[in-house]
Formats: structure tokens, sequence, C-alpha cells
């Protein structure tokens, strides 16, 4: 999940801009010469709080439907208040008792209102604008089916080594960065299908060949595994379960086949990407409604979302009711964990004495927390129940990189040069 290249709206804003504290800088670009910030309040701002944890695509239709309610809004305060005086809505008893009046005031009192959600949707076109350059640019789509395959275990045999060397080898396609986390998740989900599919030389060889210099974070996935069979299993955890209701991409060959994503489905979505920087906001929607057809509604809970749900269900360690081997293992999880109740007697053991449900929690991360985990628990909640969500520190992806590159001890290597004939 760490190094998943993400799809909904607050996890892309988070990983591609600057986003801190509930505020989202954008670089400065040929139209706009200073850099843009924008500050995405959930009391404050209502599409924001509708829409972040949404599939980007959606998004991008849902600031076409603001922006033509907006305008349907506007016109009707015109007519009001363009109508004031006229013969039509107003005769001389509403005249003479301050009808028409009445009516221009309710259509100044709107001005306030109508300005503010104008300028919320300005804000989410330009930071979606900001995105969709940064998808375009890096070819992060490409990234993102690869990455999407290799972490399911029915799409993962049918990826070809050589699609994965070759993206990591082309300069043109994905910063080092990107790169690095393909990379990292192909070695990982290798690992934990106990496959030598792709070995550590021809990976470091590829990102080599792409301009990616510092591989520390790759090494130490190396070292990891080296060290032992289990540590190697733990790390393969680092890669986690794809996410997401509604994602662009395959779960395996008959979803491929279905969505029509084979060999040529990045260059397809690229051309769609492209026309949004030249057509605006209706680019943006020319772009949700092909991907529409590409997205598959793929509601799949993360481990600490089952876990989570586990804890809160509060059953007991014989209960057999869970179904699926990722309801079973999130049970077993679950009762490993030590239930304090402070209604308990003193000096009493620690006893799941009332299998009650609980109806509110607070999950706590000891390390880096995410926003797609995030949103994850939150969409996989059950109704009638609270949950608070929090960690050490919020990471995206290139701060969690870094963290592993540390770990190696190591200086990060400097920069290469490139080789000038003559």
């Amino acid at each position: 999940v760490m190094l998943h290249h993400t799809w909904t709206y607050q996890a892309l804003a988070h990983d591609l801009l600057t986003l801190a504290l509930n505020r989202v800088s954008l670089k400065p670009t040929e139209q706009h010469a200073q850099t843009r910030t924008y500050d995405l309040d959930v009391k404050g701002d209502s599409f924001w709080a509708a829409n972040a944890g949404r599939p980007f695509p959606q998004v991008a239709e849902a600031v076409e439907a603001a922006l033509a309610a907006y305008r349907k809004d506007v016109e009707a305060v015109n007519a009001q208040a363009g109508a004031v005086g006229g013969d039509t809505l107003f005769d001389e008893t509403q005249l003479a008792q301050g009808g028409a009046s009445d009516a221009l005031s309710r259509a100044v009192a709107q001005l306030p209102e109508l300005r503010k959600r104008k300028q919320i949707i300005d804000m989410h076109t330009n930071i979606a604008t900001a995105l969709l350059d940064c998808i375009k640019d890096r070819a992060l789509d490409g990234f993102f089916q690869l990455e999407d395959q290799l972490m399911s275990a029915s799409a993962r045999a049918a990826v070809e080594t050589e699609s994965v060397l070759s993206l990591l080898r082309d300069p043109a396609r994905g910063t080092p960065l990107d790169k690095l986390r393909l990379a990292l998740i192909f070695y990982l989900s290798a690992a934990a299908a106990g496959s030598e599919q792709g070995s550590i030389a021809q990976v470091r060889e590829a990102l080599t060949a792409g301009g990616c210099v510092d591989v520390r974070a790759l090494d130490y996935a190396a070292d990891l595994k080296a060290f032992s069979p289990s540590a190697a299993a733990a790390a393969s955890l680092m890669v986690g379960t794809p996410q997401r209701a509604g994602v662009p991409g395959t779960r395996d060959q008959k979803n491929a086949a279905a969505a029509g994503l084979d060999g040529a489905g990045g260059s397809h979505l690229e051309k769609l990407m492209s026309t949004v920087v030249e057509h605006g906001v209706k680019g943006l929607t020319q772009v949700a409604q092909n991907f529409n057809k590409l997205i598959i509604e793929d509601d799949k809970a993360l481990p600490v979302a089952r876990l989570v749900d586990a804890l809160m269900e509060n059953r007991s360690p014989n209960d057999t009711s869970a179904t699926g081997t990722a309801a079973s293992s999130a049970l077993a999880t679950a009762n490993d964990f030590v239930l304090f109740d402070p209604k308990a007697p003193k000096n009493s053991a620690p006893a799941r004495a009332s299998q009650r449900p609980f109806h509110q929690a607070i999950v706590l991360v000891v390390g880096g927390g995410n926003y797609v985990e995030y949103q994850n628990i939150l969409d996989h909640t059950k109704p009638g129940r609270s949950v608070v969500y929090g960690s050490t520190e919020l990471c995206n992806s290139e701060q969690f990189v870094a963290q592993l590159s540390s770990l190696t001890g190591r200086e990060a290597p400097e920069a290469i040069a490139p080789a000038v004939d003559g």
C-alpha cells in the first residue's frame, strides 16, 4: 500500500502534490508563475468532504456536475434579479407591498454563497488538472496497472518479467522514484510467491538504465529476504493488498479482457489524459467518461480494515462464522489481542467476558500511516460504528522509500552525470 501508485483523490494529492496539514501546494506552471496553495477543510468544503476518498475519474465527473449546478443557480438568481419591476412577475400590489425589493434582497443574499461555491469549484478544478498533468507527464497509468496485477495473486503469474524491466528501463516514463516503487513491488511480490522471477541483478540493471541511481531501498528489501525466509514473508506485507472501490486496472486475465486492457491499454489511457490540459473541465469529464468504462468495482478490505472489523465484532475465539481465508485470518489475529476492561474487577485476568460488538474505535498505527489505509477503513466500517484513524506520521511513498533507504545505513550515491560525446 505504501509503495503502490494509488487512484483516489486525497491519496493522489498526498502522493503527487505537496499535501501537509490539509494544505496542498501546486507548483508554478506556464499559466501560473507562482506557487498556488489551497486549504482543504472537510467542514467548510463540502466537495472535498464528499469526494476525498473517491476514485479520481469519479471526482472529475463530480467537478463537472458541481459546475453545472452552480451555473444553473447563477442563471436563476440573474433571472430573479432581472425580473424585479417587470410586468410578468410583479404586479402593482406586489410592488406596493415591497415584493420586488424582497426578491432583489433574496437574490443579493445568495451571492456570497455562490461566490464561495465558485471558489471551491475553481480550486478543485486546478487541483484535478495538476494531478492529471502529473499522471500524463509520468505515464503513471502504466505503473498502476502493472503494480495492480503484481499485487493480485490471480493476475501475478500473467505478468511477464520483461514487461516490468522494459518499463523500468524506459527513460521517458516515470521518475526514478516511480521506477523504484514498481521494482520494490515486483521484487517483494515475487518473494511472497516464492518465485525467482526477475533476479535482483536484473532489476538493478534496469533501474540504472532508467536513470535510478539510488537503489538502497531495493538493497534493503534484498537484505531482508536473504536474512531469513520469515523476514522475507514479513517484507512482502509492505506490498499489501490492492485497495479500493472503482480503480482502473485488472485483477486477472478475465477482467483484463473484459476491460479491454491489453498491451495498448497504457497508451490508450495516456491519450485520454492528454486531452485534459487542452480542454479544461470538459476534458476532465471526457476522461472520466472513458475511464469509467475501464473501472472495475473491486471493494477489497485491506488487512488493517479486516483486523479492525474483527476486533470490533468481538467474536469468540471459537466462532466459525467468518467466511473466506482473509476473514478467518483477521479473526485469528484479533483473538491474539488482549482485551482490557476498565469495569472488570481488580486483579482479574483480561478476558472476553462479553461478546457484544464495539461501536467506537480508535485505530493508531505505530509507524507510517497513509490516506489509502485510512479511507479503506472508513469504507469498510459498518453503519452505526465510529472509527478514528491515527498514526505516528502520515507518509507518502517518497517519504516511505526514504525511510527504507536510510535503514541500509549507507549514504545516498551521487547522481551520475550523463556522458558527453567529444
